[in-house]
């Protein structure tokens, strides 16, 4: 469930004899168990399951837990039969315990036929190929989900609009030609691969950063209002409140006095705790 580019993670460990995908389902979904594993080989990508790689007489139990235990991610194939079993609901909460914050995406769910993802799991990103044929899978299964594409289109609508509150035209058109230049995907961002998806987000965040100056110079309340909206959105994620803040800015800036709002701070010092807010 990957691209072209083969996966690693400093995170999870791994040794010689390890592999890159563990695939946790019901024995309902071998068939999809079957296929992910050919089409995750043909990626030059390993995986484990008890269909492919069990043989008959082994000890289930022992067999389950090396394979488990040697594997850097798992896949769960999510279907109805695969939430109401015992097993696969040891499998899925074991990995969920390596990576609760989902960070490393050391837990990856497939979705193939319709069915409720329990709470613990909700806010990981699914990958849904439900009402899909076994080719559409495999396209759907190696490119960004929805949900991705959908961040990848709110970070071009605001780096179109910073260009419109600079004065420039309409760029839409211009910044999704960078975009398909620099990420090979047919000139559809939903085609983006999704193993390419941090390091177009850390593209399109870094140019964002560097297009802010326009404003500055054209639209000084956009700029300011571009840079306080980035510090209260970064620092709310972080637990701060708007106290804290404040008080932060007094003493990373060495003002002399303290301040109140942000809109006290001159435009080099908000530019200047707005870095030092982003490093946090």
């Amino acid at each position: 469930m990957s691209s072209h580019k083969k996966t690693t993670d400093k995170q999870v460990p791994s040794d010689k004899n390890g592999v890159d995908f563990f695939i946790s389902y019901n024995s309902t979904d071998t068939l999809w168990v079957n296929g992910l594993s050919g089409w995750l080989n043909d990626l030059g990508l390993t995986s484990v399951s008890q269909s492919q790689d069990f043989v008959a007489g082994s000890n289930f139990v022992s067999e389950m837990n090396a394979a488990f235990e040697r594997s850097r991610r798992v896949i769960a194939i999510a279907s109805p039969a695969y939430f109401s079993a015992k097993f696969p609901a040891s499998e899925w909460t074991a990995a969920f315990a390596r990576d609760p914050t989902g960070e490393s995406r050391t837990l990856i769910l497939v979705r193939v036929r319709d069915c409720e993802i329990p709470e613990l799991l909700r806010p990981l990103v699914y990958i849904d190929l439900c009402s899909l044929n076994a080719t559409q899978a495999r396209e759907r299964s190696e490119h960004i989900t929805d949900r991705q594409a959908t961040q990848i289109k709110d970070m071009v609508d605001k780096l179109a609009e910073i260009d419109v509150l600079a004065g420039k035209p309409d760029s839409h058109g211009e910044w999704y030609a960078r975009l398909y230049r620099k990420f090979p995907c047919r000139n559809s961002y939903h085609l983006i691969h999704i193993e390419d998806f941090p390091q177009v987000m850390t593209y399109l965040r870094i140019e964002a950063a560097k297009s802010r100056p326009k404003l500055r110079r054209t639209n000084n309340d956009a700029w300011r209002k571009r840079y306080t909206a980035a510090i209260w959105a970064h620092t709310k994620g972080i637990g701060l409140s708007h106290d804290a803040v404040h008080q932060l800015a007094t003493e990373r800036l060495n003002l002399a006095k303290p301040i109140r709002s942000l809109n006290d701070l001159g435009e080099q010092n908000l530019e200047k705790f707005y870095r030092m807010v982003m490093k946090l």
